[in-house]
């Protein structure tokens, strides 16, 4: 008899081989006689011969594999598949579950051609079906976080282009929804000691409604996580919040707070809740966390254009129009009025003598008059009436729906104005202006028209001894 030499077999791969045989079990099954011999691995899970008699041992399946299971092996049983081979779970009599792959095998007939005895192995794949498992979770992990690094990479980009602080947020809360199963969310900007709500999503109650204030020191996760510039995610939190759901209550709720920080500041606050203490996840954390980024950098880049447009449109001095905001404006209305057959007039005027005024109370004093000035003009023309400083102590006043008539009491009023302005900014020194006025119509059917004519009626009320208005076209 051959005998086999192990001592070039290491201990390693012989107990390896020696494990694999521990989760290998041979059956076998005589139908004639209903006799069932099992395995060690069922004995090992509380089975005895007993429970494996007939269909018995079909109980000890888990409830979603009996049918299949039951299926196969009637027609294995009967002859139709002489071979068998299933993947099942079996629920131990101490209540674990265990994966099987098992095959079997039809060894002898009846006379009849009817299957009497079969013989089958089980093994027990319990640690390979825990591997695959494990390996399916982390390739789902892996698309998971690839789709989530292309949101967030699409919502950088569309949030960075978007210059309007109320479609920036609008456009982060939508991302976020995609990505965190939230219920209500919040986005808000430090206005002080308060926090000024800016959009929010879900079912928040009314005192977090938009452009709603918030005390911070009434709401301590809010204080907490903008004191502290630290994210915090919060199971059940025992402090009430005002963006919780209106339908839950607070104790059973699922909170993340994420400070907005822009140029090293604490800009504002973004929050998500959901309704479940345990529905939110530190994954679910990390993408609110990073999702805080891209608005604190979306809200600081529509506040800096913002102020670059308020620049632009406003002078800096004065508070009125600019002339780069006037201009295109003028021309929608004068096209709006030449189309709907609508009278439109435009005054221009400037302060009478004003080096004088400069050179003997100096620059700020002159400052002053023209801020003031500007200031009380404003308070008597419609809100429909852009006032515009054009240059040095120029202005011009676009009047929609206006005719000349009306227009030369407007030019008449500013007269007033300043008349009455320069008693209280310079000691009773005169400040006066002279004013033109031109009026949408044949001759004065644009823009650069009505300027000009406007301009020639100014220089003839200075002409005739300043302090008045003069029509033009």
């Amino acid at each position: 008899m051959e005998k086999w030499d192990l001592r070039g077999v290491c201990e390693a791969e012989l107990g390896g081989f020696l494990a694999a045989l521990t989760k290998l079990g041979v059956f076998l099954k005589d139908f004639t006689r209903d006799r069932h011999v099992p395995n060690h691995l069922w004995t090992e899970w509380g089975y005895t011969a007993d429970d494996m008699r007939g269909d018995r041992w079909l109980q000890a399946l888990h409830p979603d594999d009996r049918v299949v299971v039951r299926a196969r092996f009637a027609d294995h049983e009967t002859g139709k598949d002489p071979v068998s081979q299933s993947e099942y779970r079996v629920i131990t009599k101490s209540g674990q579950t265990r994966w099987v792959l098992s095959k079997s095998v039809m060894i002898s007939f009846t006379d009849d051609g009817t299957p009497d005895r079969m013989v089958g192995i089980d093994y027990d794949i319990t640690d390979l079906k825990r591997v695959q498992a494990d390996a399916q979770r982390a390739r789902a992990d892996a698309a998971r976080l690839r789709r989530e690094a292309d949101m967030l990479r699409h919502a950088s980009s569309v949030i960075a282009a978007t210059l309007d602080r109320h479609q920036a947020v609008a456009k982060v809360l939508e991302f976020l929804r995609s990505m965190v199963p939230y219920v209500t969310a919040t986005v808000g900007v430090l206005t002080g000691d308060s926090l000024e709500v800016v959009d929010c999503a879900g079912p928040v109650a009314r005192s977090c409604a938009p452009g709603s204030i918030i005390r911070i020191d009434h709401v301590a996760p809010y204080a907490r996580v903008i004191d502290e510039r630290r994210s915090t995610l919060l199971s059940c939190p025992t402090d009430a919040c005002p963006d919780l759901p209106a339908t839950a209550a607070a104790e059973s709720v699922a909170w993340i707070g994420v400070p907005l920080v822009a140029q090293d500041q604490v800009i504002g606050l973004l929050t998500a809740a959901a309704d479940s203490c345990d529905r939110f996840t530190e994954q679910h954390h990390d993408l609110v966390r990073a999702m805080g980024d891209f608005v604190a950098l979306a809200i600081q880049n529509a506040n800096l254009y913002a102020e670059a447009r308020e620049a632009a449109t406003r002078d800096t001095l004065t508070g009125a129009f600019t002339r780069y905001w006037f201009e295109p404006y003028a021309e929608r209305e004068i096209a709006r009025a030449r189309r709907d057959r609508d009278p439109l007039s435009i005054i221009l005027f400037d302060l009478d003598n004003f080096k004088l005024v400069n050179d003997e109370f100096g620059h700020q004093a002159g400052d002053a008059v023209l801020r003031a000035l500007t200031e009380e003009i404003t308070r008597t023309l419609r809100m429909s009436d852009p006032l515009c400083r054009t240059g040095g102590e120029e202005f011009a006043i676009l009047l929609p729906r206006a005719d000349a008539q009306t227009a030369l009491a407007i030019g008449s009023r500013v007269c007033e104005v300043a008349r009455e302005l320069g008693h209280d900014c310079i000691g009773g020194r005169a400040v006066t202006v002279s004013a033109g006025v031109a009026t949408l119509g044949p001759g004065c059917a644009s823009y650069e028209t009505l300027m000009r004519a406007a301009d020639t009626a100014l220089y003839q009320s200075k002409h005739h001894g300043r302090d008045r208005v003069t029509a033009g076209c």
